[in-house]
């Protein structure tokens, strides 16, 4: 887990709701704002958070503001406290490599998507059922690796023979869900 993903989690948690809408990133400025008495613009939240496609790097200034706002010192300090405890670090992971042909991932992000894969091997992956999402049964997805709590890039989607843009899982808060269901075996 990132650093800043690790404070985007503290601050949802500090804020005590999800941060989904723009009304959400109004609201948390302005939550940021009266506590602190330090301004911080709805726009930087949204960039911060990928809810807009233009995400610069954020400034320094920004990323203390943020970890003061959930009882830290500065960002030096929430590194810091990073690097000294491992257990920020551990996050369930699938790896195709490491996956058999036939074996299937459900896959669950927020607001309430939920999507069955099954692996066809060489990081490919189809889409069995597709709940609240753009994906459709049928789809073959490219990927090589999904990280709970990160979003899952897709570089590659196939479609009915077509091949589509990229595809983002879970942009603004990660993959929250990771199930793998191993394939049967079959007795003789």
């Amino acid at each position: 887990m990132t650093e800043i993903e690790y404070l985007k989690q503290l601050i949802a948690q500090t804020y005590g709701a999800p941060i989904e809408t723009s009304s959400d990133f109004e609201r948390l400025s302005n939550t940021i704002e009266e506590e602190l008495k330090e301004p911080i613009s709805v726009s930087t939240l949204k960039r911060l958070w990928g809810y807009v496609t233009l995400a610069p790097k954020p400034r320094m200034s920004t990323l203390d503001i943020l970890c003061r706002f959930v009882g830290r010192e500065d960002f030096r300090q929430l590194c810091l406290e990073l690097r000294q405890s491992s257990s920020f670090f551990s996050t369930d992971k699938v790896f195709a490599s490491e996956l058999e042909t036939g074996t299937k991932i459900q896959l669950g992000w927020q607001p309430d998507r939920l999507v069955t894969l099954v692996y066809l091997g060489q990081s490919k992956f189809a889409v069995v059922e597709s709940v609240h999402s753009k994906l459709h049964e049928g789809d073959v997805l490219e990927f090589s690796s999904v990280l709970l709590g990160h979003p899952l890039y897709v570089g590659k989607v196939e479609r009915a023979g077509q091949i589509l843009q990229s595809y983002v899982a879970g942009r603004s808060n990660g993959i929250s869900n990771i199930e793998i269901i191993r394939p049967e075996i079959k007795s003789k």
